[in-house]
């Protein structure tokens, strides 16, 4: 999905909650910043989420020890994706790593598709939303939310990504990473989102 507020998957988790799919909302688990832990408002609007948190590069670690830190969670997230898509829960990612405060998408983060080949025949479903960042406007603290404003989601063609992964396999690592991750937000998000958000 594209990124405009915290309350994002909170939105996504609704929307296929109330439109019938109440199954597949259970087996959902987000990948959360861990910004998320540190904001008291966040947690909140998170709090009925599954979710493995990461530490985003959009969260500079201070010192050694939270290099340390963030080394450890990384992997660990890794890991503990591996074992909930193999128990078939579904993965929702973030790939701009962070909020758009602009409210364009920002570049996808290639280390996302490390978490695409954790098993195989993985199929991506792009989702977007917007309207959301106009009920939490970002970078405000406290906010009364309007209960009345229209919040977007529009739902994608799922994509294949093994064999997304094909059409890079000749170029370094990085690049492939890098591709498949542009290719994802370009040929899935950015079609699905008003030209303003593109």
């Amino acid at each position: 999905s594209n990124h405009l507020t915290n309350a994002d998957a909170e939105v996504i988790y609704q929307v296929f909650k109330r439109v019938g799919y109440s199954n597949l909302a259970k087996k959902l688990f987000f990948l959360e910043g861990e910004e998320l832990r540190r904001t008291p408002v966040a947690r909140l609007l998170t709090r009925s989420q599954n979710a493995i948190f990461v530490w985003p590069k959009s969260l500079p670690p201070q010192n050694e020890e939270e290099a340390k830190r963030q080394r450890t969670m990384n992997i660990k997230s890794l890991r503990d994706t591996k074992q909930a898509l193999e128990r078939g829960h579904i993965l929702v990612t973030f790939p701009e790593g962070g909020r758009s405060y602009e409210g364009k998408l920002k570049q996808g983060e290639p280390g996302i598709a490390h978490y695409l080949k954790l098993v195989p025949n993985t199929v991506v479903l792009p989702v977007v939303v917007w309207g959301i960042e106009k009920i939490i406007p970002p970078r405000k603290k406290l906010v009364l939310p309007n209960p009345f404003q229209k919040v977007n989601f529009v739902a994608g063609t799922p994509i294949e990504v093994d064999s997304l992964f094909e059409q890079y396999k000749d170029y370094p690592i990085d690049e492939i990473n890098s591709g498949v991750v542009d290719h994802l937000m370009r040929k899935g998000n950015a079609p699905l989102l008003p030209q303003q958000y593109r």
